[in-house]
């Protein structure tokens, strides 16, 4: 029994949630001893302990989208429900099958990049009481071949550019280590809106790639020579008023070499602007991977784009990736030309048309 430091046997009760006296322990014959408070218990027989121990764990990111979920029972539980679903509206799975040392749950063809909530309800037979569990979460994988880089919400980095001046031009260093994909090329860019506001005079986009050693900017002139870019992208990129990645489709596709890290130029040169408010999401770094100009009366020219600004961090961005084609491809730019009304017996100007 409880004794007092002194060695003293200890006269004790234990009280139920309801106030009730439900034993007293210690001899009616030996000396309380110094302590005179009840004790108060506070655990009722046949309440099962919750799961523990959640695989995936929670918040995992990048769970396959066909897989197991697994869990350790607690103590005294007997049977259990499971609730299981897309964050905000899990519904229940398994209803009072009964238990073991751990459990498992197999699901199949969830959708790519989603979260995902589950909750393992623990039960005691005999006492018929539930024990709801926490709630666990995780994200599905990307889609094959889609790389992410950057998963902050800082808007202060203004990378790859900033829509509340008429003209940008940057360059961001995304690390080998980061992408890992080798014998592909990249063929998709997006990077992730706030949409505070649609970017009608943030849409006339250039937009280079390049190797490079370099992992950060040295100094605010320490530009990527534009001799060691390579152009990918010319037209309009659309930014809604509505959050999300924005997609942008190559035309050039670029040959990744998984060696070098990867520099990624922007070239905007809309003029007028969109407002204080419209950003794009980026992350903090505690070296300067960004480097950027902007300004409201002159585009940039991407071979001298003089002394700009660096930013210790990234614009969010994702890679998609495809396969190198084995055969030659034929592509050209622009797809159409305009001549206007040409009088007869005279020539119209020049006008170029890249084929790749």
């Amino acid at each position: 029994g409880l004794r007092t430091p002194d060695g003293k046997p200890v006269k004790y009760q234990i009280i139920d949630h309801n106030g009730n006296v439900v034993a007293i322990q210690g001899a009616d014959d030996e000396s309380p001893g110094d302590i005179t408070t009840p004790l108060v218990a506070s655990i009722i027989a046949g309440t099962p302990d919750p799961a523990s121990n959640p695989n995936p764990a929670h918040q995992a990111t990048n769970v396959p989208i066909n897989g197991n979920l697994s869990w350790d029972f607690g103590a005294d539980t007997d049977a259990y429900d499971l609730w299981f679903g897309p964050t905000g509206s899990m519904v229940q799975v398994v209803d009072g099958e009964a238990s073991g040392a751990s459990g498992s749950f197999a699901y199949n063809d969830l959708p790519n990049n989603a979260q995902y909530s589950w909750r393992v309800d623990t039960i005691n037979n005999t006492s018929g009481i539930t024990s709801p569990g926490p709630v666990w979460t995780f994200a599905t994988a990307l889609p094959e071949g889609l790389v992410e880089i950057g998963s902050g919400s800082v808007t202060t980095l203004n990378l790859p550019l900033n829509p509340y001046y008429g003209y940008n031009y940057s360059q961001t260093i995304y690390l080998q280590s980061e992408i890992n994909v080798s014998g592909q090329r990249i063929e998709k860019l997006y990077y992730n809106w706030n949409g505070l506001a649609a970017g009608t005079n943030t849409k006339d986009w250039t937009i280079y790639m390049g190797h490079t050693d370099k992992t950060a900017f040295s100094s605010t002139t320490d530009w990527v020579p534009f001799a060691d870019l390579t152009a990918v992208f010319s037209g309009i990129v659309t930014l809604p008023a509505s959050a999300g990645w924005v997609e942008i489709i190559l035309t050039t596709p670029f040959t990744y070499n998984n060696t070098g890290n990867l520099v990624i130029a922007v070239n905007e040169n809309t003029p007028g602007d969109d407002g204080s408010l419209a950003k794009f999401f980026g992350t903090s770094f505690a070296t300067n991977r960004g480097l950027r100009r902007q300004n409201d009366s002159s585009a940039y020219n991407p071979a001298s784009p003089g002394t700009g600004t660096r930013e210790s961090g990234i614009g969010n961005v994702r890679l998609q990736f495809g396969e190198i084609p084995t055969v030659p491809t034929f592509a050209y730019s622009p797809a159409s030309l305009t001549f206007n009304n040409v009088v007869s017996g005279t020539s119209s100007g020049w006008q170029n048309v890249t084929v790749i």
